[in-house]
């Protein structure tokens, strides 16, 4: 009997401690319907043994994050809002770029990396 390796260009990144492997299988996991999210909207998910916030831009881009903005920690699913295409933090007023990339600190644009990153994962949104 003969074993042939494996290899997959999409492998995942290996783990760090700021980025350890979750304890499940890797792969996709539905978390709803494409109609079930408007544009414009906020939704907290149960996922797993945690949370998941599900959002909308206004153009439509679907995307998922960790529950937790990166700033100090305020739950983007309890009051986060949709302003164009930024996921807006309830509490500082942080605003995230759907890749996830800080664009807004409270009433001023950011000039520098604030260091703030909201974590996204892969979404595919099919209406049919």
């Amino acid at each position: 009997m003969r074993i042939r390796a494996y290899s997959s260009p999409f492998q995942a990144a290996p783990a760090t401690p700021e980025r350890p492997l979750l304890p499940y299988p890797r792969g996709w996991f539905c978390v709803g319907f494409a109609g079930d999210f408007k544009p414009g909207t906020v939704t907290t998910s149960a996922f797993m043994d945690g949370e998941i916030v599900i959002y909308r831009t206004r153009r439509g881009t679907l995307r998922v994050t960790r529950p937790y903005c990166p700033h100090l920690g305020a739950h983007l699913g309890a009051g986060g809002r949709i302003e164009g295409e930024l996921l807006v933090c309830p509490f500082h007023h942080f605003a995230y770029a759907p890749d996830g990339t800080c664009q807004r600190t409270g009433a001023f644009p950011v000039t520098v990396d604030t260091g703030c990153y909201a974590a996204g994962a892969s979404v595919v949104d099919r209406c049919s």
